[in-house]
């Protein structure tokens, strides 16, 4: 595999910072908590996560016996297994 172009990651930098953040619920963005750049746009945390979980690939995260998403107490989305890297790390 040829290395990252300038300024660029690895593959494999770029799989392990998927990982890690994959799922997490974004309560702050830029030190500001969600609720308010929510604010101005007249948008409730509750009603915003109710739309992330409308759009979120079900087919990547764990989901109940009623077919809702599965977090942890964080909010965080819980995700399937990941797949084997068949050596493409």
């Amino acid at each position: 595999m040829p290395p990252p172009a300038e300024g660029g990651i690895t593959r494999r930098d770029a799989i392990e910072i998927t990982r890690k953040h994959d799922g997490k619920f974004p309560w702050t963005y830029l030190g500001k908590p969600l609720s308010e750049i929510l604010k101005p746009l007249g948008i409730t945390v509750d009603d915003f996560i109710k739309i992330c979980d409308r759009f979120t690939n079900k087919k990547i995260f764990l989901l109940d016996s009623r077919g809702n998403l599965v977090k942890d107490d964080l909010g965080n989305l819980l995700k399937r297994e990941y797949p084997k890297d068949n050596g493409l790390l």
